[in-house]
């Protein structure tokens, strides 16, 4: 009798693309069926359906750069699985081979978004002697890619295809299992983009603010605010149930002026009546239970001074929070923005996390697994004699 259970979920289909020279043939195809007793056997179970992509098998011709017609699909891989025996191969026209160039765009797209995940195999066994220079040229290659890349990664080394089935069989239920919890998240989800519209130092003399915005919030006397810096706060939580978030709080030594469109609430409904006047503080609350929250916060004026830090403090245990800093619209950013470090910040330390370009004058940091009270931190300095 069939197995209903299945059938009652919904089936997630993940490619996994095999990378390799022509030399280790047995293990790719060991490894499409190893992918299907996966399948069979754990994967299915967890509404996951491992999808194998082999070029000698789903590579459609087509003219133009062969390598061309091949990533498209490698591009689509939620897991990549690198085989080096003896050989790497013969040049793409972009990389010294297309195993190279395989790995290289999976790892360069993995610093982007922590996918796909790459399983790096090395074989072992006895090679035959060489019988032409391009053989010895060939295995100096893959000497040279294994010291240039000692550092990138942990891989596993077999010795014969039985021994390379056994390991690659367990890592995949290993990746199962992490892809299986990702749809199933215990967790909220926090996403985060740091607009910086205008950007001018008001220590020197003359300079005007960009414009007056009008904080309704505030006392008459004191609502409209020169601006002389302005960041806007897109801020998009998830939650993996509904729920009546907790209060945020919005924190500035400038102007803070926020709004709350998911769910929908205006004006907003202060958790801290006295804060209601204060330019630099707001404290807010939910009115209703949701799974998600969208704000968008006007900070100004809070980026005077040559170093400042852009931040955001969880108010949930966080699968990941990804923060996006945007300095692109700003005149001569490249020039007067210098990117500092970034750091995970709580009473047990600070971890430091990597600062990755996102664009012309844009910065991505991310961070998995964060704490509810754990602060983001992004330091930056401004280089204002260089648009004086």
């Amino acid at each position: 009798m069939a197995d209903n259970s299945v059938l009652q979920k919904t089936v997630r289909l993940i490619r996994v693309f095999v990378a390799s020279p022509g030399d280790v043939g047995e293990e790719r195809s060991r490894a499409a069926t190893v992918i299907a007793r996966v399948n069979q056997r754990h994967a299915l179970a967890k509404g996951i359906l491992l999808e194998p992509w082999r070029w000698e098998d789903d590579s459609v011709p087509g003219l133009g750069r062969p390598q061309e017609n091949i990533n498209p699909s490698l591009d689509e891989a939620a897991v990549v699985v690198l085989i080096i025996w003896n050989r790497m191969g013969t040049p793409s026209g972009k990389a010294e081979s297309g195993t190279v160039e395989e790995f290289e765009r999976a790892v360069e797209r993995n610093r982007y978004t922590g996918w796909p995940r790459v399983l790096v195999y090395y074989c072992n066994r006895p090679v035959p002697p060489p019988t032409s220079k391009e053989q010895l040229d060939q295995a100096g290659k893959v000497m040279d890619f294994k010291e240039r890349h000692a550092q990138d990664f942990l891989p596993a080394n077999y010795t014969t295809p039985d021994n390379f089935e056994i390991l690659l069989e367990t890592h995949l239920d290993k990746v199962v299992d992490d892809i299986a919890a990702i749809f199933q998240p215990r967790r909220a989800r926090k996403i985060l983009y740091v607009k910086v519209t205008t950007l001018r130092d008001r220590r020197q003399p003359g300079v005007a603010p960009s414009y007056t915005r009008e904080v309704d919030r505030l006392p008459a006397e004191s609502r409209n605010v020169p601006v002389f810096d302005e960041a806007i706060y897109y801020t998009l939580e998830m939650f993996p149930d509904k729920r009546k978030p907790t209060p945020r709080v919005d924190r500035s030594s400038g102007v803070v002026d926020p709004r709350l469109l998911m769910p929908f609430q205006y004006p907003i409904v202060n958790a801290d009546s006295d804060a209601t006047s204060v330019p630099q503080t707001i404290s807010y609350e939910f009115g209703q239970e949701c799974d998600s929250v969208l704000t968008v916060s006007h900070f100004v004026n809070g980026l005077q001074g040559d170093d400042q830090y852009i931040a955001s403090r969880l108010t949930d245990d966080v699968d990941y929070i990804r923060m996006i800093v945007d300095f692109s619209s700003v005149p001569g950013a490249k020039r007067l923005v210098t990117a500092g470090t970034a750091c995970l910040v709580n009473d047990r330390g600070s971890r430091e996390l990597p600062v990755l370009p996102y664009g012309e004058s844009m910065f991505m940091i991310y961070c998995e697994n964060g704490d509810r009270n754990d602060l983001l931190k992004f330091n930056v300095h401004f280089n204002w004699s260089s648009i004086s």
